[in-house]
């Protein structure tokens, strides 16, 4: 895990880096190159997989007190997602690359459902949404190779970032719901989260905008209900129980919660963005509803997850000093000047938001190396 962590780490600085550089193109009117385009591939297929991979074989294994992949087959998995990223660097045309990334995610579909078998009790619903993930990954890269221009066709970023990441992220969420004190599970509005988010997928293939709208309208009731089913309430307001932990176990419920709630409320931004697509198509909200997502959603909820599930699942210790809010502070400080330029029609003058979201991202590394 430790080695798919730093190489996922290596592609997702990569990727800031150069949508940091895209975003500065803007701004100052720069013309704009051709390995600016990677920045989505590197984040989406090199960081964001990876390290999806890299902490899925650690931790899904333990849901159904299985033991773990063998090493060896993790391992080359995960490099080879590492060197696929760094064709695409290379060259954003790469046949190869594709090809790789491909096959890892067939082979990552297998080893999870091994592990999870089928879909059971209490928690059916999370597993499907786990078991989905790595079938939505290799569904949105096979969707990639039959689009001219994928990142400019609104069904494959949905797909792309509705699918893969987000699925996982709503199953774990409901499996480590315990996470949150107070916060209940609820079966009843997962199993209709996991309806409506299948009826969502089953009208991605379509373009027609009635049909578009009814699928964004299936997405954003998904977000509500996986809301609903997680006990969201509970994140908006100090529950009484939190006095009652010890100093360390306190600080650490706080800093979850923070980040995960804010990562919630991006959740819902992305989806009402994304309804906002169907009225005004073109650049404007797709924007907002790509950051909202992928900054927004994703990166607060790896930075959620990170300092509580990576040193438990690496070496079996429970981190106690060194979290901090500042990451939490740039990152979405960032992200709100960028999501709320581009809204207005007016990104050239987010273009310095950029670094304060970097900046908060290398803060959160600096962070996570210091936790004791």
């Amino acid at each position: 895990m430790v080695v798919s962590i730093a190489l996922g780490t290596v592609l997702g600085l990569i990727g800031s880096f150069i949508g940091l550089l895209r975003l500065l193109a803007y701004g100052l009117e720069i013309p704009l190159l051709k390995i600016y385009f990677t920045h989505p591939e590197l984040q989406l297929y090199g960081f964001v997989t990876i390290f999806i991979m890299g902490v899925s074989l650690g931790l899904l294994p333990r849901f159904r007190n299985k033991p773990s992949p063998p090493p060896a087959l993790s391992l080359a998995t995960v490099s080879l997602v590492f060197v696929a990223g760094i064709l695409k660097f290379i060259d954003y045309s790469s046949p190869a690359s594709d090809a790789i990334l491909l096959t890892c995610s067939i082979v990552y579909a297998a080893i999870i459902a091994s592990i999870l078998g089928r879909p059971r009790g209490f928690f059916w619903a999370a597993d499907s949404f786990i078991i989905l993930s790595p079938i939505l990954l290799s569904a949105s890269l096979v969707a990639k190779l039959f689009l001219n221009d994928p990142w400019r066709d609104a069904r494959f970023v949905e797909l792309a970032l509705l699918g893969f990441p987000t699925a996982i992220i709503i199953g774990v969420s409901m499996r480590t719901i315990r996470f949150r004190v107070g916060a209940e599970y609820y079966g009843g509005p997962a199993k209709a989260c996991l309806a409506t988010y299948l009826a969502a997928l089953a009208f991605l293939p379509f373009q027609e905008h009635l049909l578009s709208l009814v699928r964004r309208v299936f997405f954003l009731v998904t977000g509500g209900l996986f809301m609903a089913t997680i006990d969201m309430a509970k994140s908006l307001k100090t529950h009484a129980r939190e006095a009652t932990l010890s100093p360390r176990d306190r600080a650490r419920h706080r800093y979850f919660r923070l980040y995960f709630t804010t990562a919630l409320l991006w959740l819902a931004a992305a989806l009402i963005f994304n309804m906002l697509q169907s009225g005004s198509p073109g650049f404007r909200f797709r924007d907002s509803f790509i950051h909202s997502i992928a900054v927004g959603f994703i990166a607060n909820m790896i930075m959620a997850y990170s300092p509580i599930l990576l040193p438990t699942l690496m070496s079996g210790r429970v981190v106690t000093t060194g979290l901090s809010t500042a990451p939490w502070l740039l990152v979405n400080a960032g992200n709100l000047w960028r999501v709320m330029a581009s809204s207005l029609s007016s990104l050239t003058a987010a273009y310095p938001s950029g670094l304060l979201v970097l900046a908060g991202l290398l803060y959160f590394l600096v962070m996570i190396h210091r936790l004791r």
